[in-house]
């Protein structure tokens, strides 16, 4: 398994508080390659680029709901240095731990390059009576870690 994919009927939400709970975001940088996140009407681009894990638990923990169109999440070690990760391929030989995809505000993919930060999400999944598909190399339809068009 490289993967898992699932489907969330959510709009306004605080979608990753229940998604990452039991993980220190302050041991990573949350990398936003590619993002369309609103945060309220009025502000609706609070731009994240490379987010430490403090800020990104600060906007989780702070409840404030959010509208995740798309966004293509890489998730690296505090000190490791961030490189653009194409594909699964990139991501397996990389430092990267994580790729959170997300589009149409309801398509989650999650490639896994950690297997505890995998067993965390996937006992968050499990908790919440979310289903999954495991993404293999097999069933793997992604070429790259690119959203929209």
């Amino acid at each position: 398994m490289i993967g898992i994919r699932f489907e969330l009927n959510v709009t306004w939400d605080n979608v990753l508080k229940d998604l990452l709970n039991n993980i220190n975001y302050k041991e990573y940088n949350w990398y936003f390659k590619e993002q369309d996140i609103y945060f309220n009407i009025k502000d609706k681009s609070k731009f994240l680029k490379k987010s430490s894990g403090e800020l990104l638990e600060n906007i989780i923990n702070s409840n404030e709901k959010y509208l995740i169109l798309m966004a293509n999440i890489l998730v690296f070690n505090k000190d490791d240095k961030i490189i653009n990760i194409k594909n699964q391929y990139e991501l397996s030989k990389s430092n990267c731990n994580l790729v959170i995809l997300i589009e149409e505000t309801t398509k989650f993919e999650i490639y896994f390059n950690n297997t505890e930060l995998q067993d965390i999400i996937i006992k968050n999944l499990n908790k919440l009576n979310i289903k999954y598909d495991k993404i293999t190399l097999y069933n793997d339809l992604r070429k790259e870690f690119i959203l929209g068009d």
